[in-house]
């Protein structure tokens, strides 16, 4: 995948580079990007593993989305749905492999309040 215009335009300020990604967060649309939303606020608070992912099902059930074979959610469902967000945010904060948690944690919030006020 080649980098946008704005990632090129950026790339030698890196402070600017990550402003760029996190303004376009949460990834998807409709159901994606709600997942992304209640998954940046759970990040931010410090939640995490199954006690965040049933939250989120937990929320996106109370606005209406549900499987085809039954009326909620599970942790799971919720999890797949935030998918191209929590990868964003590994990506940026080390990789799958090597994740930061405690950067994962401000990227979030750097996504919720505002790139400038929080890295």
């Amino acid at each position: 995948m080649a980098p946008t215009a704005r990632a090129r335009a950026v790339a030698d300020r890196p402070r600017e580079l990550v402003a760029s990604v996190l303004e376009r967060l949460p990834l998807g649309k409709g159901f994606e990007a709600q997942a992304g939303w209640f998954l940046l606020l759970g990040l931010a608070a410090g939640e995490s593993g199954q006690t965040l992912d049933t939250g989120m099902a937990q929320m996106l059930t109370d606005l209406g989305w549900s499987t085809h074979s039954s009326s909620g959610l599970s942790a799971s469902d919720a999890r797949r749905g935030a998918r191209s967000t929590l990868d964003a945010l590994e990506s940026m904060a080390g990789g799958h492999r090597a994740t930061d948690p405690a950067l994962v944690t401000r990227l979030a919030r750097a996504t919720l309040l505002g790139v400038t006020n929080t890295l």
